[in-house]
């Protein structure tokens, strides 16, 4: 493997109506910090939208809809939780990009402010960041995903560790040539009746690697959410961040999204992001 190749590198993400002014921050933003990048951006959407034209002006854009295989997997679960939450499971197309040497994931509500090529240089199959349980000092529940006092949890009915699926790194050479197949699986025979947190592929995805994932340092899916307020340790820095995760609503292009300023890092995020759309050309699409 020739980690050296940048334009045998892929950075891919998830649009629709609803998250294109996201999706246009999150890649002007990358491609502003990242300027030595001359890989492919897999901008994946539904199979009947149309692709929002505030991106139709981003250089080496590929336009990925959703593919049968996985539009047949979430019809076929019978499952209403599913179905409900059908969008949220399209980020699973990345483990179809076999083509390239790295691909780094990217939720459409992230916005890069530094690096990213350490990213990319680094070994290992699946690069991700812990999540909120990890910070909270909680194992997952294996059946239900609610956060567990790992002491008291039985043997084999959580997950030791659980990452968040916004920002992921792979290798697609390192994995195996069935990981989508087995990802598609794993949706049809979840309870998802059981899920008690409203988390989706997540669930899939941690159930599939569960301990077989590489820690990332939280600087590179820096997560600005209410949540983290339950973490009383010193974070790192907000400023030293490259990419800075916005989990939950309201998203930062949500008129409501100022109401309410839960911290100082949230504050400086907000900035980050709204410093980043000012400088979006063409201008954000309001």
């Amino acid at each position: 493997m020739n980690a050296t190749l940048p334009s045998r590198w892929c950075v891919a993400t998830v649009t629709s109506a609803a998250f294109a002014n996201g999706t246009h921050v999150l890649l002007r933003s990358f491609l502003r910090h990242n300027p030595w990048f001359t890989g492919t951006l897999a901008v994946i959407h539904g199979p009947q939208e149309p692709t929002p034209d505030v991106l139709r002006s981003l250089p080496n854009v590929r336009w990925h809809p959703v593919s049968d295989e996985l539009g047949r997997s979430l019809t076929d679960t019978n499952s209403a939780e599913v179905a409900q939450k059908a969008r949220r499971f399209y980020s699973l197309e990345i483990f179809r990009l076999r083509e390239f040497e790295r691909v780094l994931y990217l939720d459409s509500d992230i916005v890069c402010t530094g690096d990213a090529r350490g990213l990319f240089d680094m070994e290992g199959a699946l690069l991700c960041s812990p999540d909120q349980a990890h910070f909270w000092r909680r194992a997952r529940d294996r059946t239900t995903y609610v956060p567990q006092v790992r002491p008291f949890a039985p043997p084999g009915t959580v997950f030791a560790s659980t990452f968040n699926s916004g920002l992921m790194r792979l290798t697609p050479a390192l994995l195996a040539e069935s990981t989508f197949a087995d990802l598609l699986g794993r949706i049809a025979t979840r309870d998802w009746r059981a899920i008690r947190t409203g988390h989706s592929v997540s669930v899939v995805l941690n159930d599939h690697f569960s301990g077989a994932w590489t820690e990332l340092s939280e600087r590179y899916n820096y997560l600005i959410s209410k949540g983290m307020l339950r973490y009383r340790r010193p974070r790192a820095p907000v400023a030293e961040a490259v990419f800075l995760h916005f989990i939950g609503r309201p998203k930062p292009w949500e008129a409501q999204s100022r109401e309410t300023i839960f911290n100082e890092e949230h504050q400086r995020a907000l900035n980050a992001w709204d410093d980043e759309a000012a400088r979006c050309v063409p201008p954000m699409a309001w």
